[in-house]
C-alpha cells in the first residue's frame, strides 16, 4: 500500500507542473489564474459528471442487448462511448463554459490552457481513483503519459481555430479528435483486440506516442507564441494579421 500511495504522489508531479507553468503564463492577469484555479477544480469534479453520463449509456446499452453478440463489439462500446465520448464530452462542456463567459477577452492561447486544465484536473482524479485497482508500475504510467492533458490541449487548440478562423466546423474537430485519439488508446488495451492478432499488441505504444507529439508539440507552439500576438490577442477583438508562411501549426 505504502508503494502505491508513492507511486500516486509521484505521477502527480508532472499534472501539477504543467498546471504551475500553464497558470503562469498570464501572470499579470488576476482573471486568468483564477480561471485556471476554477478550472482545476471543475475538471477534477468532472468525474462526477463523467460518472452520471456513464451510467446513463450504460442503461441504455444493457437494454438494447447489442453487447451479449459480441465480446469485442461490448468492449469497442465500452471505449469509444462510455470512455471516450462520456469524459471528452464532459471535459468540453466544463472548458468551453468559462471559455465562453470569458468571450470578450478570450485568447486562442487561453482556449489551450483552459481545455489542458480541465483534462489535468481529470487526470489527477483518476489517477486516484485508479490507485485502488493498478499496480504502482501502472499509476506512474498514466501520470507520465499524460493522456488527458493532451486531448485537452488539442480540443482547446482547435476551439481557439473555430473562434480565429470564424469557422464552427472546428468546433467539430474539438470534440470528436479527442474522443477518436482517446478510444483508440483505450481499446488497444482490450485483450479481445490482441487475440484477434498478436502484432495488434503495439498499438497502445502508439497511441501513447501519438498522445506525445500532440502535447510535445502544443507546449512547444505555447512557448514559441506565448509573446507573439496571433496566439494572445483577444478572439473576438483581434485585428486582421498578416498570412504568416513557413509555421506549420499542428
Amino acid at each position: 500500500m505504502l508503494l502505491a500511495v508513492l507511486s500516486l504522489v509521484v505521477s502527480l508531479i508532472p499534472p501539477t507542473l504543467l498546471f504551475c507553468y500553464l497558470r503562469n503564463l498570464r501572470g499579470d492577469d488576476p482573471g486568468y489564474r483564477s480561471n485556471c484555479g476554477r478550472l482545476l477544480r471543475n475538471g477534477i469534479l468532472c468525474s462526477v459528471g463523467v460518472a452520471l453520463l456513464d451510467f446513463a449509456i450504460n442503461i441504455a446499452w444493457s437494454f438494447s442487448g447489442l453487447g451479449e453478440s459480441s465480446p469485442l463489439l461490448k468492449k469497442a462500446f465500452s471505449a469509444f462511448v462510455v470512455a471516450a465520448f462520456a469524459e471528452e464530452l464532459v471535459k468540453y462542456l466544463t472548458a468551453n463554459r468559462v471559455i465562453k463567459k470569458n468571450i470578450d477577452h478570450v485568447s486562442w492561447l487561453d482556449c489551450i490552457a483552459y481545455t489542458a486544465i480541465v483534462g489535468t484536473g481529470f487526470q489527477m482524479i483518476e489517477t486516484v481513483v485508479y490507485m485502488i485497482q493498478s499496480n504502482p508500475i501502472q499509476i506512474l504510467v498514466r501520470g507520465f503519459t499524460m493522456g488527458h492533458p493532451s486531448y485537452g490541449m488539442l480540443m482547446g487548440y482547435f476551439i481557439g481555430k473555430a473562434l480565429y478562423e470564424k469557422k464552427r466546423s472546428f468546433r467539430a474537430d474539438a470534440l470528436w479528435l479527442p474522443m477518436l485519439l482517446h478510444g483508440i488508446y483505450n481499446f488497444s488495451l482490450a485483450d479481445e483486440l490482441e487475440e484477434i492478432n498478436d502484432n495488434l499488441v503495439v498499438v497502445p505504444f502508439i497511441a501513447v506516442l501519438v498522445e506525445a507529439v500532440i502535447f510535445i508539440r502544443i507546449l512547444l507552439l505555447i512557448k514559441k507564441e506565448r509573446r507573439g500576438t496571433k496566439y494572445t490577442q483577444p478572439l473576438l477583438h483581434r485585428e486582421e494579421l498578416p498570412v504568416e508562411t513557413g509555421q506549420p501549426e499542428p
